[in-house]
């Protein structure tokens, strides 16, 4: 974290003279928009000139948001919208502004303002899908994933949302069988095969999931998380060793002696084979960083399955890729 000086300010970095002065321009944008039409009296000119004012705001407002500053962005978006309430895309902006800043509700908000605006909208189905499984709506999101690949059955984008969603639902085959359809337009997506891959760890089948998580953690775009996931394929099929080379890839000594420790919890209590798998449990948040910070000692079996049963009622469901 960056310290914070007390000491008064010598002057305006860069970043602020910029902010300062695409503000200022939005200013005379809006105050021409509004001088013109009230000078001349003339509908069709002052309409012109909100156009154009409008769409600077926009051009501004992705200016400051491919800059990294997405505050000033929306700021940017909302004035476009109030001078252009009728057109959808500064409400899509916002919208997908305020997911970056990981505000899924006033999102979604935003969303279906747009929606209203104009129905059946494949950007803002999507948007508004993705605020919703943020938001822990996976049906309500499934459901427009769904509209979208009525629209276009092969939209990629859909498939991997409706995949995430049906998951999340709990609808691990119709998940399975919508990020396959997304595998097939594209096989080297590394969202795509992570996201089945999990799927397929929830399913019990890890054979398959270490497959293709192995294939994702090999592609360029591979974080941590694709590399902590095949980790958690690799321990609940027993494959300690190859699971603790994983983990070291991101993590210390301790966190591989948590993450074993956990693998052999849930290998005691759930099946490893698909066809002998129960309601498959919560195993979405790579273990380092889900797991307690305390140091890990050898338990008896005993101790080591109530371990898991707790851990199983506060894990959090995070390894599937939303994006």
């Amino acid at each position: 974290m960056a310290e914070v000086s007390n000491a008064p300010a010598r002057g305006l970095s860069s970043r602020s003279l910029f902010t300062r002065g695409v503000a200022t321009l939005a200013l005379i944008l809006l105050t021409a928009g509004c001088t013109v039409g009230g000078a001349s009296g003339d509908l069709a000119k002052t309409t012109t000139f909100q156009s154009a004012a409008w769409s600077k705001l926009v051009d501004l407002g992705d200016k400051s948001r491919a800059g990294g500053e997405p505050t000033t962005a929306l700021q940017f978006y909302r004035q476009a919208h109030m001078q252009a309430p009728d057109e959808p895309l500064p409400l899509i902006l916002i919208g997908e502004t305020l997911i970056e800043v990981d505000d899924p509700l006033e999102a979604a908000a935003a969303f279906r303002g747009a929606l209203d605006l104009q129905p059946g909208r494949t950007r803002v189905l999507l948007g508004l899908g993705g605020a919703l499984i943020r938001l822990d709506q996976p049906l309500a999101a499934l459901q427009q994933f769904e509209v979208v690949l009525g629209q276009n059955p092969d939209d990629v984008t859909a498939l991997s949302g409706a995949g995430v969603a049906a998951d999340l639902a709990g609808e691990r085959e119709r998940a399975q069988a919508y990020l396959r359809r997304g595998l097939e337009q594209e096989p080297d997506s590394v969202t795509l095969l992570n996201n089945l891959g999990y799927s397929l760890i929830l399913s019990g089948d890890y054979r398959e999931a270490i497959s293709l998580l192995e294939m994702a953690t090999v592609l360029p775009e591979a974080t941590a998380q694709h590399r902590q996931n095949l980790a958690l394929a690799y321990g609940l099929a027993g494959r300690e060793a190859e699971a603790a080379r994983m983990i070291r890839m991101d993590f210390g000594d301790g966190e591989v002696a948590r993450n074993l420790t956990y693998y052999r919890a849930r290998r005691i209590g759930q099946p490893q084979a698909p066809d002998q798998s129960q309601t498959p449990l919560p195993l979405r948040k790579p273990l380092a960083q889900a797991a307690p910070t305390e140091a890990v000692e050898t338990e008896p079996a005993g101790a080591v399955e109530d371990a898991a049963e707790e851990q199983e009622a506060t894990l959090e469901l995070e390894g599937l890729l939303t994006d």
